[in-house]
């Protein structure tokens, strides 16, 4: 470790040093060590004498400098001294000249304003020159008064317009000498015009109104003076309101109308007169431009007073009009919660109150509409209609409330919560006045109240479904049909013909009711209560098919042949269902009955399941009738003879046949049946109609009574008895039935040696057809 280079590093630490000393030369005593540091800084002593020895020249140069710098610098400050001597000189010659300069600007600025003020006031003198002899025509002239006064108005705007430019013009004695005739001028001005807009009312002159108006531009009140006019329309109707509703409101008129109504009509005709006066102050300002500017004196008064998307040229009126909807909401609506007698009249003669409001409008459209060129008086007559009925919209609630109200107090008498006692058919009709009373209470010129009523109507009739749910009777009794109609069977017949009553006469409504909403709500609310007829009956209709059904299934056990060959005549089947078929309509449809003041309204519900009933026996005979096998062509005949007088027995004691066409079209089967049952079998092919008549699967199957005995019958190959073999068919569809027929006749064409016969060729015709199809 070198002393010396240690003493020279700028970052020597004398600890570290010694301490690293001590360290590196173990064995080293301290004095030992301090010898040779004085040895090291000896050397180092010796090293700086020789540096120095040899720069001094260069030291004594650099020394020698110094001082020349220090004789520059204060050189430097003496010259300093002597400018700073010098620029107090200049400033003090400047600053003279420079205070002149600002005195003489403080004249002329004097001066110039002098000179304006004396320029302004020979303006206003001039003005007040112009003033005077325009007043002076006003007085001597003999018809255009108003003329002269728009350019008196127009001079006094520019007077003031001076004054408010140039402040000091006040104080000018000249000027102030004319202040007080000025300001006398500016209110005679004022009022002549507030003259002339006052006799626009009562001598229905508008043409004056036009130079009114210029007058009050002219003055720059304009805007302030329609505002003003605006607002005395709205405080004329807001005090005629306040009259229509606190004055008695008096008797009934002779047709019914409420004495507030007519109470109302003054104040309607109180808004017409004011709507009417502003929609002509409207067409006055709209036609209205300043000569000068070209500024259009609607557009300076209704810039202000546009509402949303309004156009201007209908912003005065529908201003007023909002305000005036604005001012009946709100005084209604206190009424409606402070005062129980005006609510009360009110609500009961809404549909008159409402139908007053619309014909105001309507009027008010004749009044105003759009004619030569003419904007009207508001854009949209049915939305301000709309606008209007909304602020009675609480009333019209409160209506519907009570008619609701109404109709289902008359439900609750009719179907009594406490009783299951049946309502008797004048209690019905006492039910269905009410209901179309109160329709006609809500008879309107725009029957907008219509849609509501039928909807409360429907609300009343789906209660009348819930409350005669209840009265259905039920248990064995009702199903029962072997016998007289038990009680409880009459009670449903009855209770069944008490609620068509109902369906057949609201059913007439649907064909008047163009609200589509309205018509779906109670033609669902009479399909509902149809639903409830529906059930009560069914159990019986159910029993008298089953009754019917069960005498019909005995045809098979019926000997066709015999009574064929005149051995027998007797069918004991015939004669049970003939007598049954008189029983169904003896003792349970001779029942359904609905008694009319006037007319017998048809029971459609019933007739349909009548119908349906009828219909049915039809077609589980036929398909009973085509599985009979044994029949030669006696037995056909015979068989054919049953089925006509099954049709007329039908016919008689259920409907007639006709009527059935529309169910499927299963008399038409019946009919074409008896006809092939009447047709020898070579002879089919000619029948083209009455073969596509029948059903296939009927049709095939008699096929088979006509083929031979060793030819099995699809029912004979299955091995099930009849009926069950009919409920088979029932569960199969059409394409199967006659797929297994088929295939028995293939069977027996691929075991004989002979040609198939032509009833087996028909079959096979026919299957193939329907698998065309």
């Amino acid at each position: 470790l070198d002393p010396a280079g240690a003493f020279s590093d700028p970052n020597f630490d004398a600890k570290a040093f010694v301490s690293d000393r001590l360290r590196l030369e173990e064995g080293n005593t301290a004095d030992a060590e301090v010898r040779v540091l004085t040895k090291g800084l000896a050397g180092i002593e010796e090293k700086l004498r020789t540096e120095i020895s040899t720069k001094t020249e260069s030291l004594l140069a650099s020394l020698s400098c110094v001082d020349d710098l220090h004789s520059l610098i204060s050189s430097l400050k003496e010259d300093l001294k002597e400018i700073e001597s010098k620029m107090k000189q200049v400033t003090a010659k400047v600053r003279e000249p420079q205070l002149v300069l600002r005195q003489q600007s403080t004249q002329l600025r004097s001066l110039r304003s002098a000179i304006a003020l004396v320029i302004s006031t020979t303006n206003y003198l001039k003005l007040v020159k112009k003033l005077k002899k325009s007043m002076q025509a006003t007085k001597e002239g003999d018809g255009s008064k108003l003329g002269e006064l728009a350019k008196a108005a127009k001079l006094l705007r520019e007077m003031r317009n001076l004054q408010q430019e140039d402040g000091s013009l006040d104080k000018v004695n000249v000027v102030r000498s004319h202040a007080a005739w000025v300001r006398e001028t500016w209110e005679a001005v004022s009022l002549s015009a507030r003259d002339a807009l006052h006799c626009r009312v009562s001598e229905a002159n508008y043409g004056d109104v036009g130079l009114a108006f210029q007058v009050y531009f002219n003055l720059g009140e304009l805007e302030q003076v329609v505002e003003r006019t605006l607002l005395q329309h709205s405080e004329t109707i807001a005090k005629s309101l306040e009259v229509a509703l606190t004055n008695p409101a008096g008797s009934k008129g002779g047709q019914g109308r409420s004495g507030l109504l007519g109470n109302f009509g003054v104040f309607l005709n109180d808004v017409l007169a004011c709507m009417l006066d502003v929609w002509q102050i409207q067409r006055v300002l709209s036609s209205k431009f300043d000569p000068a500017t070209n500024t259009s004196f609607l557009e300076v008064c209704s810039s202000s007073k546009k509402k949303g998307d309004v156009d201007q040229p209908y912003a005065l009126t529908t201003n007023l009009w909002h305000s005036t909807c604005s001012t009946l909401s709100s005084r209604l609506g206190t009424a409606f919660y402070k005062s129980i007698s005006l609510k009360n009249e009110l609500v009961s003669h809404y549909p008159d109150l409402a139908q007053t409001l619309r014909s105001f409008v309507r009027l008010l459209q004749k009044e105003t509409s759009h004619t030569n060129g003419v904007l009207s008086a508001l854009p949209n007559y049915k939305s301000a209609g709309n606008q209007l009925l909304r602020s009675v919209e609480a009333y019209q609630t409160a209506f519907k409330a009570k008619s609701l109200n109404r109709m289902i107090e008359a439900v609750n008498i009719l179907f009594s919560p406490s009783s299951r006692s049946l309502p008797t058919s004048s209690d019905m009709k006492r039910s269905i006045k009410c209901f179309f009373t109160e329709i006609q209470r809500c008879e309107t010129d725009d029957g907008d109240l219509i849609p509501a009523c039928i909807t409360n109507v429907a609300k009343a009739v789906r209660l009348m479904k819930e409350r005669a749910e209840k009265l259905v009777a039920s248990g064995p009794e009702v199903k029962k049909v072997s016998g007289a109609c038990t009680n409880q069977q009459q009670r449903n017949i009855a209770l069944c013909c008490r609620i068509q009553e109902v369906y057949t006469t609201l059913g007439l409504l649907l064909a008047k009711i163009d609200d589509s909403e309205a018509n779906d709500a109670l033609s669902n609310a009479l399909e509902a209560l149809k639903d409830v007829s529906s059930e009560a009956v069914a159990p019986l209709f159910r029993s008298m098919l089953e009754m019917l059904e069960g005498s019909i299934v005995h045809v098979q056990e019926e000997n066709f042949a015999k009574r064929g060959d005149g051995s027998s005549d007797m069918s004991v089947y015939l004669s049970d269902l003939l007598m049954k078929i008189s029983h169904c309509r003896t003792e349970y449809l001779a029942k359904f009955k609905i008694e009319s003041s006037s007319r017998s309204i048809a029971n459609e519900m019933v007739n349909g399941m009548i119908k349906k009933l009828a219909s049915r026996v039809l077609e589980f005979y036929l398909r009973h009738a085509a599985l009979v096998r044994n029949l030669d062509g006696p037995g056909r005949k015979c068989l054919a003879n049953d089925m006509k007088q099954i049709q007329g027995s039908i016919e008689k004691a259920l409907c007639p046949l006709e009527a059935l066409d529309a169910l499927g079209g299963s008399q038409r089967s019946f009919q074409s049946f008896v006809t092939i049952l009447l047709t020898e079998t070579d002879d089919l092919r000619r029948q083209e109609e009455e073969l596509s008549s029948v059903p296939p699967v009927d049709l095939v199957h008699h096929l088979f009574s006509r083929m031979p005995d060793s030819l099995q019958s699809p029912q004979e190959a299955s091995g099930l008895p009849t009926a069950k073999y009919v409920i088979w068919m029932e569960q199969h569809s059409t394409q199967e039935i006659l797929q297994a027929a088929g295939e028995a006749i293939e069977s027996y064409e691929s075991k004989t040696e002979v040609g198939l016969p032509n009833a087996c060729s028909l079959a096979l015709e026919t299957i193939k057809g329907q698998k065309i199809k």
